[in-house]
C-alpha cells in the first residue's frame, strides 16, 4: 500500500510580498526564511533503505543498479502528505522506468515564481566532493550536471557528517548517499538548501563505521544471513543481527574507547543479559581480530 511521509523539509515555499524587502530577489528572501532540518533528509534514506530492505541480506547482495531500482520501487509507493514522492524528487540512473523524469523534475523547480519557490530532492550516490571558487561541488553518479553548496553550509554538513565526506574523500571502499533538496537558480545550476547522508558498506549495508563495514563484509563473504537496523527497539540498536541462528545473535562492534562509551557499553551488555539476548561483541577499537562467527543453525 500507500506510505504517507510528513517531510521535515521543505518542498515549497509561499512568498509574502510584504515580507519581501522592495528590490530582493525571491530566492533571496527565501533563503532568509526557511529552518534547515537536515534530519529529515537523513532519515528519508534511512527509510527508503528500511522499505526496500537494503539494511536486509538473505541470499545474495544487491549490486549498485539493483540498490537504486529497489529505491526507486520504494519511492513509487510513497507520498509527501497528498504529493506522489516521485514528482517532487529525482533518482538518477531510473530514466529506463521513469521516463522524463529529470526534465519534468526540473521543470517543476523552473515554475518557482515571486509567490513561490519550488523545491526538490536529489537522491544518488555521492561520487566527489570539489572547492570551487564560490563553494563546493558535488559530484552524483549519473546525474550529468553538478549539485554546488555555498561554504556556510558546507562548513555544518561536514560537522555533522564527517564519516560521509571522509569516505568520499578517501575513494575508500564505503558508499555515500545524499537526499539534498535544491532549487534552481537564474542560472539554471542546482543548489542545494540542505542535505541528508547515510554511508554504507560495499555491498549497500547502512553502516556508521569503518569497523562496521569490516564487520558487514565479513557477513557477506561468509554468506550469512542478517540484518542492519535502523530503529530502536527494547532501548537498543544493535549493529547487526545474524538471522540464521536458532534465536537471532545481536552483534556490537565496540569501536571507541573513551569513558563515557565504555560506560555505555556495559549498560547495553547488561541491557542484552535482562533481554536473554545472545550478544556477540567485537572490541575492534581495541585492535582485538574479528570473532569467529557462530554456525549457520547454531548460537555457538
Amino acid at each position: 500500500g500507500l506510505v504517507t511521509i510528513t517531510p521535515d523539509f521543505d518542498l515549497k515555499l509561499k512568498l509574502s510580498t510584504k515580507a519581501r524587502p522592495t528590490g530582493a530577489k525571491p530566492k533571496q528572501a527565501a533563503a532568509q526564511s526557511v529552518t534547515r532540518r537536515k534530519a529529515g533528509l537523513t532519515a528519508l534514506l534511512q527509510f527508503l533503505w528500511d522499505w526496500s530492505r537494503l539494511n536486509s541480506r538473505t541470499k545474495t547482495s544487491p549490486n549498485f543498479s539493483q540498490t537504486t531500482y529497489r529505491l526507486w520501487l520504494a519511492m513509487g509507493v510513497c507520498k509527501f502528505g497528498q504529493v506522489d514522492m516521485t514528482s517532487v524528487t529525482y533518482l538518477p540512473g531510473m530514466e529506463g522506468q521513469e521516463r522524463d523524469w529529470y526534465s519534468k523534475f526540473e521543470g517543476r523547480l523552473q515554475k518557482s515564481n515571486t509567490d513561490q519557490l519550488n523545491y526538490g530532492v536529489v537522491i544518488g550516490k555521492l561520487v566527489s566532493v570539489a572547492q570551487t571558487q564560490f563553494g563546493y561541488r558535488y559530484t552524483v553518479k549519473s546525474l550529468g550536471r553538478a549539485l554546488y553548496v555555498d561554504e556556510a553550509l558546507q562548513s555544518k554538513l561536514e560537522a555533522s557528517f564527517p564519516q560521509a565526506f571522509q569516505a568520499v574523500a578517501q575513494q575508500s571502499a564505503l558508499n555515500v548517499f545524499l537526499a539534498a533538496q535544491v532549487e534552481i537558480t537564474s542560472r539554471g545550476n542546482l543548489k542545494v538548501r540542505d542535505c541528508g547522508f547515510i554511508v554504507t558498506s560495499r555491498d549497500f549495508i547502512p553502516v556508521d563505521s569503518m569497523y562496521e563495514a569490516q564487520f558487514s563484509n565479513k557477513l557477506v563473504d561468509e554468506d550469512r544471513a542478517f540484518d542492519k537496523p535502523l530503529k530502536v527497539e527494547n532501548g537498543l540498536l544493535p549493529d547487526f543481527v545474524l538471522l540464521d541462528t536458532p534465536t537471532p545473535t545481536f552483534v556490537e562492534v565496540w569501536g571507541i574507547n573513551t569513558d563515557d562509551y565504555k560506560l555505555r557499553r556495559a549498560e547495553k551488555v547488561q541491557a542484552y543479559a535482562n533481554l536473554n539476548h545472545v550478544l556477540l561483541e567485537w572490541d575492534a577499537a581495541n585492535e582485538d581480530p574479528m570473532p569467529q562467527l557462530p554456525p549457520i543453525g547454531t548460537n555457538k
